[in-house]
């Protein structure tokens, strides 16, 4: 077991690299979610996205500021 820590101990620094870089990416993302309003499109990274509604939201839009984005 120790061999297998030593062995994959030099990826450890791109691993935290890469899971850095995923969460800034998704927090930009969620950020631009959280701005836009139910179905307005935004872009973010030069691609389109589009916020949606739930169905539980549409009957019932009291629910929409704790709606999950």
């Amino acid at each position: 077991m120790a061999n297998r820590t030593r062995e994959r101990q030099p990826l450890l620094a791109t691993l935290s690299e890469h899971v850095t870089t995923e969460w800034h990416r998704l927090r930009t993302l969620l950020d631009a979610a959280i701005q836009a309003r139910l179905g307005e499109q935004f872009v973010v990274d030069g691609v389109t996205w589009q916020r949606a509604a739930s169905k539980a939201t549409a009957r019932r839009p009291e629910l929409l500021g704790a709606e999950p984005v």
